[in-house]
Order: C-alpha cells, then sequence, then structure tokens
C-alpha cells in the first residue's frame, strides 16, 4: 500500500507539474496577446474607442492572471509537503465556515444539509482548499445573486462523501475530461487551475472526484473522501 501511494504521489507531482507549465504559457501568452491588441487599439485610435470600457477589459485580464497566479502557488504550497498530517476534522463543520465566507463575498446564497456525523481522520488544510474551490466555483459562475450551492454531506462506510450542487451553466464535457483522464493536451485544455486543485487535493488524500448534472442546467461534484484511519 505504501509503495503504490509513493508511485501515484510521484505520478502526480509529475503531472502537476505538466500542466502548471501548460496552463501557464497557454493563459500568460493569449491574455497578454490580449492586452497587447487593446492597448495597440488605444494608442493608434485614441478617439474612436472607449478607453474606459477598453480598460475595464484589461482590468479584468489581469485579475484573471492574478487569481491563476494565487492558485499555482496554493497548489504548490499545499501539495509540495513531504507528508500530510493527518487529524480528525468534522467535515459539515468546514463545509459551513466555506459557506459563510463564500456568501458573504458572492451575492449568492448556500444550504448545507448532513447526514449524520461527518468526522474522518485526514488533512485539515487540503480538505478544506478543495471544499472552497469546488463551492466557490458554484457561486463565482452562477447566475449572478441567484447562484446557489447545495452542500450535501453523508458518512460511507469508508469516510464520507460531499455532493456539491450548483445553478450555474455546467462544467464543460471537455474540462471534465481532462480531469478525469488526468492529463492535458494542446487539443483537450482545461480553463484554468481551479478544478486541478480539486483532483490533485484528493488524490494525494486517496480520494475521488465526479461529476453529474443536477436536471437544471447546473453541475453535481462529488468528492469521495476516505478515513485515514481506514485506509
Amino acid at each position: 500500500a505504501y509503495r503504490l501511494r509513493d508511485v501515484t504521489d510521484r505520478r502526480t507531482r509529475e503531472q502537476r507539474l505538466d500542466v502548471l507549465n501548460r496552463v501557464l504559457r497557454h493563459n500568460l501568452r493569449n491574455d497578454l496577446d490580449a492586452m497587447h491588441g487593446f492597448a495597440e487599439t488605444v494608442e493608434m485610435e485614441p478617439a474612436s474607442v472607449d478607453s474606459s470600457a477598453i480598460g475595464s477589459r484589461i482590468g479584468d485580464i489581469a485579475s484573471d492572471l492574478s487569481d491563476i497566479g494565487s492558485t499555482v502557488e496554493r497548489c504548490e504550497t499545499l501539495l509540495g509537503r513531504d507528508h500530510l498530517t493527518e487529524q480528525p476534522v468534522d467535515i459539515s463543520s468546514v463545509a459551513r465556515d466555506t459557506l459563510d465566507q463564500f456568501t458573504d463575498q458572492y451575492p449568492g446564497t448556500g444550504t448545507l444539509t448532513i447526514h449524520n456525523s461527518v468526522v474522518v481522520r485526514t488533512d485539515p488544510k487540503l480538505l478544506r482548499a478543495v471544499l472552497q474551490e469546488v463551492i466557490e466555483n458554484g457561486l463565482k459562475h452562477g447566475p449572478g445573486a441567484d447562484a446557489h450551492v447545495e452542500v450535501t454531506i453523508r458518512r460511507s462506510p469508508d469516510g464520507a462523501t460531499v455532493a456539491v450542487r450548483d445553478n450555474g451553466p455546467g462544467i464543460p464535457e471537455r474540462e471534465q475530461a481532462v480531469l478525469l483522464k488526468g492529463e492535458e493536451n494542446p487539443l483537450r485544455h482545461g480553463s484554468g487551475v481551479g478544478l486541478w486543485l480539486v483532483n490533485w487535493g484528493l488524490s494525494r488524500l486517496g480520494g475521488e472526484l465526479a461529476f453529474a448534472e443536477n436536471g437544471q442546467g447546473g453541475s453535481v461534484v462529488t468528492l469521495t473522501i476516505p478515513d485515514a484511519e481506514d485506509v
């Protein structure tokens, strides 16, 4: 079991370096090209453009790049550790704190449904980061003030399952395939790093990631989180 985990961790590290390299190159090249194009338009045709709108667009692109940089840094901080710190964690408490955090930040709402007490032995920092990423993704990409996420937690024989339902546009099948197949290439490229953090984090915890549709246009992201005492 230890040898298998060591091989899995090594492959995940290699995959992480490859994906981050591709994502950074892809986003940096495209976004910087766009910013250059906007700036060139303002310089060449100052009287015929809406400089305020272009300035806002450049600001949005810069903000997206900053977010990617922050997520990359979190990936390396959380996943670059040689050893995890496993301790009893109340998943419902982490989920509730995360919902409170993001429903203050975003105009949408979140609800939490708990089936029995759910405490597992796992790494609290990595678990929190995974839940934060999935919950924020649902609220951030939802329909503005009507954005909604529902978090359902259940005890399982080997640990816990956490299902996060949202009413957003759904996660494109192309991105789901990239994550579930565990690789990127120029023809099959994900749009960001956040869901990779979820995938890598769960893999490091020994868990699994699954996607489904919620029947109303949104997504259901299911996280399977094992109890380290049972592994």
